[in-house]
């Protein structure tokens, strides 16, 4: 075999290792991966309460009986109704922005619980 032939035989192998180490569920941003859907909702009635800190989202937390897993500080919380609309609490992007919170709040409002704790 010619060294050109090897060295594009190793390529290819090299390219299927890589390829087949794409993971089709990476962990996010947020360091949640998303499991399984508990119910699927695509038409959604979403309700944003905007907080001024972080300290003020926590706080309506706790007021709401959320607690906190130890290593794994509330950055935004939501609460789904029986009818299906969906309460997302968030720190103001005006003051804060963090989109990556939002966006895991709403997949929450879509699927129900998808994730389990961080690991």
């Amino acid at each position: 075999m010619s060294a050109r032939r090897f060295a594009a035989c190793i390529g290819l192998i090299a390219l299927s290792l890589l390829i087949g180490c794409n993971d089709a569920n990476p962990v996010a941003a947020d360091g949640y991966r998303f499991e399984q859907a508990e119910w699927v909702n695509t038409d959604l009635r979403v309700r944003l309460v905007l907080h001024d800190t972080i300290d003020d989202v926590r706080a309506a937390a706790r007021a709401a009986g959320i607690v906190e897993p130890e290593g794994e500080p509330v950055e935004a919380w939501s609460t789904i109704s029986p009818s299906g609309s969906c309460t997302i609490h968030i720190v103001d992007p005006r003051k804060r922005y963090g989109p990556e919170y939002a966006g895991h709040e709403l997949m929450h409002c879509a699927f129900g619980r998808f994730h389990g704790p961080l690991p």
